[in-house]
């Protein structure tokens, strides 16, 4: 009897767990009745209108293959949202996704094939397209211009960096032809001193 009573309670806490975690991953449907379902709840920053969401992204074909990626970096993907969304024609799913996100959460947006302008012919035999997210960050207009400035600065570094060194490359493999120029400039330079006098 005391194990019969042990088994329904373990039973019963099991049932519990799996009812309040199946809402958790459970499909939703953005105001222009595309379906989304949240992967993984974050507890971040909240969204707020106009703020700007950076996010990873990976576009994968009903039939598995990845057809674009992008990860986090520099050219991590930002989406200013909209003061308030736009309905019926001008709707855009991604973006309407993204109203009410936090950091740390995952998202799938699944896009039917004819939905989606301008879609490339050679993929016409995919009937759906999922868009899986991840929102990195969320900044307002303040953090996210400070947030691209240190960018910019980072790749001008990167930039001065890489073109020092080639100068000073060139200037090693090309020692003698530098100084074969620099001998020749310099007498020009003399030359055309000269001729100021005569």
């Amino acid at each position: 009897m005391k194990i019969i009573s042990e088994i329904a309670i373990i039973l019963v806490v099991t049932l519990l767990s799996m009812s309040l975690c199946s809402g958790q991953g459970k499909g939703k449907r953005t105001p222009s009745g595309y379906e989304y379902r949240h992967v993984v709840q974050g507890k971040g920053k909240s969204v707020a209108a106009e703020d700007y969401v950076g996010f990873t992204i990976k576009i994968v074909g009903d039939d598995g293959k990845v057809l674009q990626e992008m990860g986090e970096g520099p050219n991590m993907p930002f989406i200013q949202l909209e003061s308030e969304l736009k309905i019926g024609d001008e709707a855009n799913p991604v973006m309407e996704t993204l109203f009410g996100v936090v950091v740390g959460d995952s998202i799938i947006l699944t896009m039917p094939i004819d939905s989606i302008p301008n879609f490339p012919e050679d993929l016409a035999n995919l009937k759906f397209i999922k868009y899986e997210m991840a929102i990195k960050k969320i900044l307002n207009k303040d953090e996210y211009n400070a947030f691209q400035d240190v960018l910019k600065k980072e790749e001008e570094a990167k930039l001065a960096a890489n073109f020092g060194s080639k100068i000073r490359c060139y200037r090693r493999r090309n020692r003698n032809k530098c100084r074969f120029w620099t001998i020749c400039f310099s007498r020009l330079l003399w030359l055309f001193d000269q001729w100021k006098y005569v």
